[in-house]
């Protein structure tokens, strides 16, 4: 459908489960993410295109790498 990806819904599931976005993080690689990326607290994968790259407020190289980076920030609020 036209205007709906990844970011519109993500938004709408926040809004249904109650959730504030500024509790929610996307991860992407590809421009189909790049809504959410926008949108989101984010991070892209090392391998993702530059456009995710470029819009993403993280980078990391794995899922683990990025799981570690938000424990250690939530660790130090």
């Amino acid at each position: 459908k036209i205007g709906v990806d990844k970011g519109a819904g993500l938004h709408n599931l926040c809004r249904i489960l109650g959730i504030d976005i500024s509790e929610t993080i996307a991860v992407g690689d590809n421009y189909n993410d790049l809504g959410m990326i926008k949108d989101f607290e984010s991070f892209a994968v090392s391998n993702a295109v530059p456009a995710v790259k470029e819009a993403a407020k993280h980078q990391c190289n794995r899922i683990a790498d990025m799981i570690d980076f938000i424990m250690e920030e939530k660790w130090q609020q």
